[in-house]
C-alpha cells in the first residue's frame, strides 16, 4: 500500500488515481475485516462510501476524500458495533480511532516484541544476519553492472532520486503507519458513562432563574426586532439609506456578524431550555423564546437576502456559495431547535438531528459541480450587464481559479460579445491546457469536458499563451 501511494499520489497531479487508491483501501478492508459488512447500517454505510468512491474517481475534491475517509472509519466502528444511534458516541469512536491512527504500530511493536522473545525468536538478531547478504549483493550488483553494459542501461532507467528524499520519507512513514491503523482497528468502543463525563452539566443557579429568563427573552425580542424592523425598511421596502451609506455596502457589512449572532442565540436556547432546566422555564418563558426563535429564523433569512443581493452587486464566489449553505443550516437547524422544546424532546436527539442534517448536505455537495455552476452564474449576470457592449464586466481572475469548468460559460460569453476579446480567447486556451496532464490526472469529468470543448470549438486548437491574467494574485 506504501509503494501503491507513492506511484500513484506522491508528488502527482490529483486525479483519478486518489479514486483509485480510495478503492483499494476499500478491497483491503473487505479482505481483512470479517465483521465489516455484518449489520444493515455497516451496508448502507458501505453504499455511500461505495457512491463517494464513485465521485473520487469521477472528479476528486476535498469534500469528497473527507467525506470517503469518514465513511471507512463509520465502516470500522460498525465492526464493532451493531449499529449507530448517538452522533456523540460516534463523534467520540471516530476520535479513538483517529488517536491511534499513527500510533497503532508503536503499540503493536512492543507486542511484537513480547510474541518473540517468548517464541524464542529475536528480531535484532534477524536485522544483524541480512547485513551481511545485503551487503554482498549490493557489490555483486555493482560489478555486474560494469560487466554488463545491458543490465547498466537498464538500472540507470531506475529513479533512485527517492532515497534522498525526506518528504518522501515523511510520505510513507505515514501512509504505512495510517495503512497499518486500518488493518488493525484495535481502538476502544465509546459508551455512555463515558460519554456523560464530557458533557458535566453546569450549576446555572447563581445568575438565572424564571424571572432572569423571562426579562432577558424581553430584551433580546426587542434587540432583534430593531435590527429586523430596519433590515425590512432597507432591504425589503427600498427605504432611502443615510448620507454616505451605499446599498452595496449595507448588504455586505451584515451577513456574517448576523449568522453569528444568531449561533449565539442558540446556544442561549439550549442552556436555558436544555435537558434539566425546567426549573428555569415558565409559560411566559417559552411564549417569549418561541417569539426570539422566529425572529432569529428572520435574521437568517435577512443575512442570505443580504448575500443574493451583494452577488447580484458583483458575483458569485466559491465562499458565498458555502455561506448560503451555511445560513440554510443554521436556519434548518433552529427549526429543530424549536421542534425539541415543543415535543419536549432530549439535547441527543437535537444532536442527532443536526448531525444527519449536516452530513447529508455536505453528502449532496460532493455530487454538485459548484465550479461549472459559478461559472455558469457569472457569465449569466455579466451578459446582462453588457448586453450589446463592447467592454468585458466578467472577473476574469476568478474565471481563470475556477479552472478548466470555467471554458464552456466564458465561450458562450465570447460569443454574444459586439466585438471579440483577444484575452478571453487567451485565457480559455490557458484553461485548456490545464486539461492535458498525465495520465495518474485524467478523470472522467476532465474527458467529458474535453470531448464537450472540442465538439463546440469552443477553444482554438493551440499551445497555451502565458496567460495576461496572473493566477497567483
Amino acid at each position: 500500500m506504501v509503494a501503491a501511494g507513492d506511484w500513484l499520489l506522491y508528488g502527482q497531479p490529483i486525479g483519478w488515481a486518489l479514486g483509485l487508491y480510495g478503492g483499494l483501501v476499500a478491497a483491503l478492508l473487505l479482505l481483512t475485516q470479517k465483521n465489516i459488512l455484518q449489520s444493515r447500517s455497516s451496508k448502507v454505510t458501505a453504499f455511500i462510501a461505495a457512491s463517494l468512491l464513485s465521485r473520487l474517481i469521477y472528479s476528486p475534491d476535498l469534500l469528497t476524500a473527507v467525506m470517503y475517509i469518514l465513511a471507512v472509519i463509520t465502516l470500522l466502528i460498525l465492526s464493532k458495533r451493531q449499529r449507530l444511534i448517538d452522533a456523540k458516541l460516534w463523534s467520540y469512536d471516530v476520535g479513538s480511532f483517529s488517536s491511534r491512527l499513527f500510533t497503532q504500530w508503536f503499540l503493536d511493536k512492543s507486542r511484537i516484541q513480547k510474541l518473540s522473545k517468548a517464541r524464542g525468536i529475536k528480531l535484532n538478531n534477524i536485522a544483524r544476519y541480512a547485513v551481511l547478504p545485503l551487503l554482498m549483493a549490493t557489490t555483486f550488483i555493482y560489478l555486474f553492472t560494469r560487466a554488463n553494459p545491458i543490465l547498466a542501461s537498464a538500472l540507470k532507467k531506475v529513479d533512485l532520486t527517492f532515497i534522498g528524499s525526506p518528504g518522501r520519507w515523511i510520505f510513507w512513514a505515514l501512509t504505512g503507519l495510517a495503512v497499518w491503523a486500518l488493518l488493525r482497528p484495535r481502538f476502544k468502543l465509546s459508551t455512555e458513562k463515558r460519554s456523560i463525563q464530557f458533557t458535566q452539566k453546569i450549576d446555572l443557579d447563581l445568575w438565572l432563574n424564571k424571572n432572569a429568563i423571562i426579562f432577558s427573552l424581553v430584551i433580546f425580542n426587542v434587540l432583534f426586532f430593531i435590527q429586523n424592523a430596519m433590515d425590512v425598511a432597507f432591504l425589503w421596502t427600498g427605504a432611502a439609506l443615510p448620507a454616505g451609506m451605499t446599498y452595496a455596502k449595507y448588504v455586505h457589512a451584515g451577513a456574517y456578524p448576523l449568522i453569528f449572532t444568531t449561533i449565539i442565540a442558540a446556544i442561549y436556547v439550549l442552556i436555558t431550555f436544555g435537558d434539566g432546566s425546567a426549573k428555569y422555564q415558565s409559560p411566559a418563558a417559552r411564549v417569549g423564546v418561541y417569539l426570539w426563535i422566529a425572529q432569529n429564523i428572520f435574521l437568517v433569512v435577512s443575512a442570505m437576502s443580504r448575500t443574493v443581493n451583494y452577488i447580484e452587486f458583483y458575483s458569485l464566489t466559491q465562499l458565498r456559495t458555502a455561506g448560503l449553505i451555511w445560513m440554510g443550516l443554521i436556519a434548518a437547524g433552529i427549526f429543530l431547535m424549536v421542534l425539541r422544546i415543543y415535543l419536549r424532546k432530549s439535547n441527543t436527539w437535537l444532536l442527532n438531528a443536526n448531525t444527519l442534517l449536516l452530513f447529508t448536505t455536505l453528502y449532496i455537495c460532493c455530487f454538485v459541480n459548484f465550479n461549472r455552476m459559478i461559472a455558469d452564474f457569472n457569465v449569466a449576470h455579466a451578459r446582462e450587464i453588457t448586453e450589446g457592449s463592447a467592454g468585458t464586466y466578467l472577473d476574469l481572475q476568478y474565471m481563470w481559479e475556477l479552472g478548466p469548468e470555467a471554458i464552456p460559460a466564458l465561450a458562450r460569453y465570447q460569443s454574444k460579445m459586439a466585438t471579440p476579446q483577444p484575452v478571453l480567447s487567451e485565457l480559455q486556451a490557458n484553461l485548456r491546457a490545464d486539461l492535458a496532464e498525465n495520465w495518474r490526472a485524467w478523470t472522467w469529468r476532465k474527458q467529458q469536458l474535453l470531448e464537450e470543448i472540442d465538439s463546440s470549438d469552443a477553444v482554438p486548437i493551440a499551445e497555451a499563451i502565458p496567460p495576461s491574467v496572473d493566477p497567483s494574485r
